[in-house]
């Protein structure tokens, strides 16, 4: 500096906060390495396909889409879970621990976070001990909070196999299955659900009781041929790309949901109980127990790796983290198959999650691989666990 230039303390700052972040930084990616986990660096550029095909509606809407002189269409990664994945199976699949560090891109106007932004994170594939490989992350994340000062977090976990064996236990129509299926996760609780479902005018059968009959005698594919017949008598045109087919499907699901067939109150009443369900770890498993037991259902097979996963967490370093267990949680993604769990700060619980992951065995054949792959990881919002200041 020249002798009697004035300093800048905000500049001073600046650079004694970027220098403090790139640190972090720093020991973040160290504790990954030591952990196990390589750093992969995939292309920014992606293909658009399988963010439309597995991503969610949350993340189609906030992506920013372009496309070549040829027409093929690409995106600016939105997140690193399905880049890492595509790129692992490029290279042969199998066993690996993969971390990256680098910037993902989603549109939110409704957010005063930029809508290009840091995120880091660990994948871990083709481990052969589900339970011991999802506390290990758990615990890891854990300890990738206590870099940037967090300490005793409250980690929300559930586990989408158990809520799919409560459903597939209901002994529910189809139609029932994948719409209650598609709730998983979002915001609108089965409560508000069911209540607007009930105020649902649409697809009223009422002036086709023949129609109506056959719904009613649970022969919804009879009901879908005769509509289908009917559209295609009267010369019905492709809607929206959907044809007589199509439409007589959807219009007599519709009808079954208005109608409420085959969704009794009891089950209703069961379903209502099991989402309401947040409690300490062990507490909640016991509670699903005797609730599951009360009604006759058989949750024997995915209680016990719950409670086994709670047992390894136990013994995996997690210090004092507040783990409880949320029977509503789980993501409105179908390639999750098994844990999902979010981190928060303890002192803002309901703020935005600084961490969040998951079991994602589904999404690994959806991508091509050509046998079963495990799949367990989390990111890591960078800027919320290490906040610029200045």
């Amino acid at each position: 500096m020249a002798e009697g230039a004035a300093r800048d303390p905000k500049s001073e700052n600046r650079v004694s906060d970027q220098v403090e972040r790139e640190e972090n930084l720093e020991s973040l990616a160290a504790l990954f390495a030591d952990k196990g986990f390589s750093p992969v660096d995939p292309p920014i550029l992606q293909p658009v396909t399988p963010f439309l095909d597995y991503s969610g509606e949350d993340v189609r809407r906030r992506m920013y889409v372009t496309s070549d002189p040829t027409g093929r269409e690409f995106c600016l990664r939105p997140d690193f879970t399905i880049p890492v994945a595509r790129d692992h199976l490029k290279a042969g699949g199998g066993v690996a621990r993969l971390s990256y560090l680098g910037p993902v891109f989603r549109h939110r106007p409704d957010s005063a976070e930029q809508s290009e932004f840091l995120q880091a994170g660990v994948e871990a594939y083709g481990g052969a001990d589900e339970v011991k490989d999802d506390a290990q992350t758990i615990a890891l994340a854990v300890e990738a909070a206590a870099l940037a000062g967090v300490r005793d977090p409250l980690v929300r976990i559930g586990d989408v196999g158990l809520a799919a064996a409560f459903l597939d236990a209901l002994n529910l129509p189809a139609i029932w299955r994948r719409r209650l299926w598609r709730q998983q996760g979002r915001a609108e609780g089965l409560s508000a659900f069911f209540k607007r479902m009930d105020a649902a005018p649409e697809a009223d059968t009422s002036a086709f009781p023949a129609l109506a009959a056959l719904l009613h005698a649970g022969k919804a594919e009879d009901a879908t041929r005769v509509v289908e017949d009917v559209l295609a008598m009267s010369g019905t045109e492709p809607v929206g790309g959907r044809g007589p087919r199509e439409i007589a499907k959807r219009f007599v699901e519709k009808a079954m949901l208005t109608a409420g067939d085959g969704l009794t109150d009891a089950k209703r009443d069961l379903l209502l109980q099991f989402e309401a369900i947040v409690a300490p770890h062990g507490d909640a498993l016991d509670r699903v127990e005797t609730l599951a037991k009360s009604a006759g259902l058989d949750l024997t097979e995915p209680l016990e790796r719950c409670h086994a996963r709670r047992l390894a967490l136990i013994e995996a370093e997690t210090g004092q983290a507040d783990i409880r267990f949320d029977c509503g949680f789980a993501r409105p993604l179908d390639y999750y198959t098994g844990l999902v769990f979010d981190l928060h700060a303890p002192d803002d619980p309901a703020g935005g999650k600084l961490i969040g992951g998951g079991r994602y065995d589904a999404l690994m054949e959806l991508l091509g691989s050509p046998a079963p792959l495990s799949a367990v990881g989390f990111s890591l919002w960078v800027a919320r666990l290490f906040p610029e200041t200045a």
